[in-house]
């Protein structure tokens, strides 16, 4: 039997010609990586309740639905029982009484949902919310960890000086309503309509009243905490919720404050981080402010603990919640953080105090070691690490 044998120049060519699709395969390996999503279940209760959880054994995994689970839910074992126990029940009226967590983006390097809920106690209230994920990380980042320390304040100045314009025109809108009921009011001899067009200048000047308090307000305390990226248009909006009280929303024709900034804007005020995020640029920046980290490490060396600082505020003040490893239950804390000493209290479900955190953090905030003690006085070693 003859074999036939290729000739060298024909082996050589079939070899390039594998290398060169052996090439072609690992690149679109490597794009697919690169640009990869993340999965993400949707869990729902009934039609009123749904809550993402992202699937995979990774810590970026893990630390998005702990940090979701934890500050929604106050629960992070069991996402259906946690769902049931912040909604309302036969023994107790108060909760939320709807609540939608969808994903907004879901990309390379940012996993963002927007949270649509309404929480009743005296009076029913809506609101919305957004939460920000570095997708390849898991770290939840805010406004401090996309913008240097001047960039922050300038966009806070921006924002202030853009709410107060939209206010003023609120207002001058009012001034010439205003003046229209008026001017129908010196022409009109109908009771009925004279007693109708008073109410309305009654209404208008509780409608500008709602404005003009509010810009005291943005005078005196001014924020920027709540945002949401908008992938598509390359943009950051700023949100702030409405000025109106439950009792009188219903005459706040402005709503809630949005103010938007393209990339191109916002470039110069951008932290490293903050370039890598929105822009896409390759660094080893991290999200380095303390808001919306998770913490993990033991109380005595035995017990798991892991701990989320969900709000700092600017005067120094913050809010989260801990828990245990072997429970999942989150505990309610409020503290100070000053220079590197960080003080937290304990509480719970009645807000009656039953322990107290007294740490010291490292230069770059991504250790604590310190104390816990209880409300009998029993005082434990504690040392905690950022989950980075």
């Amino acid at each position: 039997m003859a074999f036939f044998v290729m000739p060298n120049k024909w082996q050589s060519f079939e070899s390039e010609i594998m290398k060169k699709a052996l090439l072609s395969a690992l690149f679109v390996l490597s794009f697919s990586l690169s640009s990869a999503q993340l999965i993400i279940e949707k869990i729902e209760d009934g039609d009123d309740f749904t809550f993402p959880v992202v699937q995979g054994h990774t810590p970026a995994a893990d630390k998005i639905n702990t940090i979701l689970r934890l500050e929604i839910l106050g629960n992070v074992q069991d996402t259906s029982i946690a769902m049931s126990t912040i909604g309302p029940s036969h023994d107790r009226p108060s909760g939320a009484y709807m609540m939608h967590l969808e994903t907004d983006i879901n990309t390379q390097h940012i996993l963002s949902f927007n949270t649509d809920a309404e929480y009743c106690g005296a009076y029913c209230e809506y609101y919305i919310d957004f939460h920000s994920f570095d997708a390849q990380t898991g770290e939840k980042f805010t406004l401090r960890d996309l913008f240097t320390p001047h960039g922050y304040d300038r966009l806070s100045a921006m924002a202030r000086e853009e709410r107060l314009r939209m206010l003023k025109e609120a207002i001058n809108k009012c001034d010439q309503y205003a003046e229209s009921l008026k001017d129908a009011l010196t022409d009109e001899q109908d009771e009925d309509m004279r007693n109708s067009l008073l109410s309305d200048l009654e209404i208008n000047a509780d409608e500008r009243e709602i404005y003009e308090r509010c810009i005291e307000v943005i005078h005196s305390v001014h924020s920027i905490s709540q945002f949401k990226i908008n992938e598509e248009e390359n943009s950051l909006s700023l949100i702030r919720e409405r000025c109106s009280a439950h009792y009188n929303r219903g005459i706040d024709n402005v709503g809630r404050l949005y103010t938007n900034y393209t990339y191109n804007q916002l470039s110069p005020l951008l932290s490293a981080y903050g370039r890598k995020i929105l822009l896409g640029e390759e660094n080893d920046a991290i999200a380095s402010h303390m808001e919306g980290k998770l913490f993990a490490g033991t109380i005595a060396g035995k017990y798991s603990i892991r701990l989320l600082i969900e709000r700092l505020y600017n005067d120094h003040s913050l809010g989260g919640k801990y828990y245990y490893e072997r429970v999942g239950q989150g505990i309610r804390i409020s503290g100070n953080l000053e220079g590197k000493t960080l003080t937290l209290r304990e509480y719970n479900e009645d807000s009656e105090q039953t322990g107290s955190f007294d740490l010291i953090l490292n230069e770059d905030h991504t250790k604590a070691t310190g104390t816990w003690t209880s409300s009998a006085g029993k005082v434990l070693k504690v040392e905690l690490s950022r989950t980075l």
